[in-house]
């Protein structure tokens, strides 16, 4: 079934945002607050965000077997334990593992540019009602701090007001891990 959406922005927009750890292979978490207007309604339409992919730079290195780094992003609260797209806050969550990015001997290969396409074959994004993106950085046994650096294209679309309930209540008061 087809989503009924109207497409407020033809093209994509974007904000951009960096997280740096406050110490090595600890858990930082940053908020980033939302362009979504509030209180813009129109009949029976609230405008929301229609996310569609993310770019992301990790600035970190990984030496080691064992040595691991991972990004979080997602809605609502703050917190410290990384937060998987199974959850409803979840948006996108991506890992490394030193064994997964070494090419030969020790030469890290994780300081490159990744996206992370949240469309659907279609084209559909992920809808986001929140007022907050959180970008929650973690590692371990890496002795050094880690940052990424992101840029989520977005576009604002509407939906029945129904949905945006839905959406705000999942998104904001899902489990909070």
């Amino acid at each position: 079934m087809a989503r009924r959406t109207t497409k407020l922005d033809k093209y994509p927009n974007y904000m951009t945002g960096t997280t740096l750890q406050s110490s090595a292979d600890t858990a930082t978490n940053s908020q980033f607050s939302t362009p979504i207007p509030r209180l813009q309604t129109r009949g029976n339409k609230a405008t929301v965000m229609e996310l569609l992919w993310i770019d992301f730079s990790i600035n970190t290195t990984l030496n080691a077997i064992g040595e691991t780094f991972a990004i979080s992003w997602f809605g609502g609260q703050s917190t410290t334990s990384n937060v998987e797209v199974s959850n409803p806050r979840g948006i996108a969550h991506q890992s490394f593992d030193a064994s997964d990015v070494l090419t030969s001997g020790s030469y890290p290969t994780c300081n490159n540019t990744y996206q992370y396409n949240l469309q659907s074959k279609d084209g559909f994004g992920f809808l986001f009602a929140g007022d907050v993106i959180n970008c929650l950085v973690t590692s371990a046994n890496t002795g050094v701090t880690g940052s990424v650096d992101f840029r989520i294209y977005y576009r604002f679309v509407e939906i029945a007001i129904t949905e945006f309930v839905g959406l705000v209540q999942s998104q904001q008061q899902g489990s909070s891990s």
